[in-house]
C-alpha cells in the first residue's frame, strides 16, 4: 500500500501527528493491535513506522474487522505491512492512581494472544519498588476474568508498575502504570 501526501509535509510531523485508517486485506477481530511498518528510503529495510514521539506505531482494527486506525504518525512512506501484534497485555489501576502510604493499591491485569499455542505464558509484575509477582500461566487472563494483585506502599513517591507477559514463542508486551503515593 503507497499512502503519499500532496503538497509533500516537512516530515517528521510535530505532535499530534496524522491519523489514519486503513483497510484490512482480511477481516480481523475488533480491537486486535496491529504494528505498521515502512521501508527504509535510505536502506530499504523493513523498519516500523514511528509515531511523533519516536515509539513504534501500532493501531486498532476498528469495530467490523475491516479497517485499522493508527494515530500519532510522524512520517509516511511506502507502507508494506501491517503485522498483528500477537500478544497485548492489560494493566489498569483498580482506583485512583494516587493513594497514601500504608494503604492497598490494586491493579487488574488481562492479556490476549492471537498465537493460540503461544503458552504457557511468563507473567511478570514489578511493582517498581524492587519487588514483584512473577508466575506462569496455562490460560491468559480475560477482561471479565482478570487477575487482580494489590499491594501496600510504605513509603512515598512515584512509582513504575511494569507489566510483562511473554510468550514461549518469545514475543511479549510490556505495560506500564505510574502511581503516586502521598504521606
Amino acid at each position: 500500500m503507497n499512502i503519499q501526501l500532496t503538497p509533500r509535509p516537512n516530515y517528521p510531523l510535530p505532535p499530534p501527528g496524522l491519523t489514519v485508517v486503513l483497510p484490512m486485506p482480511n477481516p480481523m477481530p475488533a480491537g486486535s493491535v496491529l504494528k505498521l511498518f515502512k521501508i527504509d528510503t535510505l536502506t530499504g529495510n523493513l523498519v516500523a513506522a514511528k509515531d511523533v514521539f519516536g515509539n513504534d506505531v501500532s493501531g486498532t482494527v476498528d469495530a467490523g474487522g475491516l479497517s485499522a486506525t493508527f494515530t500519532g504518525i510522524a512520517s509516511l512512506s511506502t507502507v508494506v505491512g501491517l503485522i498483528p501484534q500477537p500478544l497485548n497485555a492489560t494493566l489498569t489501576a483498580g482506583g485512583s492512581t494516587t493513594i497514601r502510604a500504608g494503604a492497598s493499591f490494586v491493579v487488574r491485569t488481562s492479556a490476549s494472544d492471537i498465537i493460540a499455542t503461544n503458552g504457557p505464558w511468563r507473567y511478570v509484575l514489578d511493582w517498581g519498588d524492587g519487588t514483584s509477582f512473577v508466575s506462569t500461566l496455562v490460560s491468559l487472563p480475560t477482561p471479565a476474568r482478570p487477575i487482580t494483585r494489590g499491594k501496600v506502599y510504605g513509603a512515598p513517591g512515584t512509582y513504575t508498575i511494569r507489566l510483562t507477559i511473554t510468550g514461549k514463542n518469545g514475543n511479549s508486551d510490556t505495560k506500564t502504570l505510574v502511581i503516586t503515593v502521598t504521606p
